[in-house]
């Protein structure tokens, strides 16, 4: 049997003096010290193993100059926070507080296994330490409400460096209350984040964060690594960026217009925990972002709105099954910055419909009334998709239809076959009935029609390899 050996000033002995008034240890008060210490021990462990405890929290006290010294041990970010969104003047005010000896909130720190980079993660608390190690590091200046600092006067304008030595030391030796968290699984730690922010301004978005589950694991992957979003004049504050991933995966999973709101997000997290990151799903969310990267090639300032990357990712969606869409991104450039210009010049929507107005103008007036009401509803969000899709067919008028017939046919792919010689066109291989692949020689997502004359037999490898050129 595996003895369970803890430390004597390890954590779980901080319980033994609040667990004893309820379950008195069976040795005497008398008992040598030695005998009362390894009782303890095993006292602890038939606490820990008879209640399986996991996650538990210890407070200590940790003054700025070690958390300071720490600093590259601790991860500021992880998976499930947000990243920084303290202003200066939040900042400047935290370091005023502690200047005047006022309490600060506690700090949470997640311990981590050893052999890591870090020792700790931040689980709560990461703007105080950020504004800490800013200010230590000269990253900005106190505020004006550092005019009258006990002892030191007025410390206007004053940075870190300029501080007389009494304030540095006052910083240095500010004792803040850290709650270390122990054994915290995955679960637990997200879990623990989430409740303590209630209360806090949290959006959505770094709420959705913060869950668990291949969703929110493919829908982190693309806000961060996607090169589409940077191409926009959207600021990534906040997980802006996954939230503008998060609202086409949950249309393109509906195939079409759908309600958007906060709580079908989070629906969508939670009824798509499985999600295959590979599957057919996440493969057209990838390729229809890869198009819209190419669109946006050149970083046009007029992709600045959210409605407006949705509506036209929606578009494009919508549009990719039915037209040949390849090297059209120019095209759809064009109408993108043009529709915009159109739509922001307007000052007041119902001049759309004043007489005289012809059917375009009246299109615009629905497409504004949607865009700026309720603009996350399925009935708003198809109100613009019609509208979208219209002036699309009617700028780009040359779009070529796709033959609306994919699939060759036994009879054709038998044709094909004996044509072929029974052989792989690419690779010369002899190929099975069975085992061939009838290939479009000119892509069916670049308008390829599906007819004998337009195919050829291509053995597994050679299909894949050949995809979509």
């Amino acid at each position: 049997m595996e003895t369970c050996r803890l430390p004597p000033d390890g954590p779980y002995f901080k319980i033994i003096l609040e667990q004893r008034a309820e379950h008195p240890l069976p040795i005497p008060s008398n008992a040598p010290s030695r005998e009362r210490t390894r009782s303890d021990e095993a006292y602890v462990c038939q606490l820990k193993e008879e209640s399986r405890m996991g996650m538990s929290v210890y407070s200590r006290n940790w003054n700025v100059d070690t958390i300071v010294r720490r600093k590259d041990r601790i991860d500021p970010k992880p998976a499930y926070q947000r990243g920084p969104v303290w202003n200066e003047p939040k900042k400047q005010l935290l370091i005023d507080s502690i200047l005047r000896k006022y309490d600060i909130p506690k700090i949470y720190l997640r311990k981590l296994p050893p052999g890591g980079r870090f020792e700790h993660e931040i689980a709560d608390g990461q703007q105080r330490l950020r504004a800490i190690w800013d200010f230590v590091a000269g990253n900005y200046r106190l505020g004006e409400a550092s005019s009258d600092i006990p002892d030191f006067g007025d410390l206007t304008g004053k940075s870190y460096a300029d501080l007389p030595t009494d304030g540095t030391d006052r910083i240095g030796l500010y004792e803040l209350t850290i709650a270390e968290v122990m054994d915290a699984t995955e679960v637990e730690i997200r879990d623990l984040f989430l409740r303590l922010q209630e209360g806090v301004s949290l959006n959505p978005a770094e709420r959705r964060n913060a869950m668990t589950g291949n969703m929110r694991d493919f829908i982190a992957d693309l806000g961060e690594n996607h090169r589409v979003f940077a191409l926009t004049s959207i600021p990534p504050r906040r997980f802006a960026w996954h939230d503008l991933a998060a609202h086409i995966a949950c249309l393109e999973l509906a195939g079409g217009p759908t309600d958007v709101k906060a709580a079908n997000l989070k629906k969508m997290y939670e009824s798509e925990r499985e999600i295959n990151a590979d599957g057919p799903v996440a493969n057209r969310i990838r390729r229809h972002l890869n198009y819209m990267a190419r669109i946006f090639a050149e970083k046009p300032p007029e992709m600045d709105i959210k409605w407006g990357f949705v509506d036209l990712y929606l578009a494009v969606s919508k549009l990719d099954p039915e037209f040949v869409l390849t090297s059209r991104e120019s095209d759809f450039l064009t109408f993108y910055v043009s529709f915009e210009k159109e739509r922001r010049a307007v000052t007041d929507a119902a001049d759309l419909l004043a007489e005289g107005k012809g059917p375009w103008e009246r299109d615009l007036f629905t497409y504004i009334e949607a865009f700026v009401r309720e603009g996350a509803t399925k009935v708003n969000i198809e109100k613009r998709h019609e509208v979208y899709v219209k002036r699309i067919l009617r700028d780009i008028a040359d779009l070529t239809p796709k033959d609306q017939k994919r699939g060759f046919s036994r009879d054709q792919k038998i044709v094909i076959w004996r044509r072929d010689k029974e052989t792989c066109q690419m690779c010369k291989t002899a190929v099975r009935f069975e085992e061939m692949h009838a290939d479009h020689i000119v892509p069916h997502v670049k308008g390829g029609i599906t007819t004998v004359d337009n195919a050829q037999t291509l053995c597994a490898r050679c299909n894949a390899q050949k995809g979509g050129r």
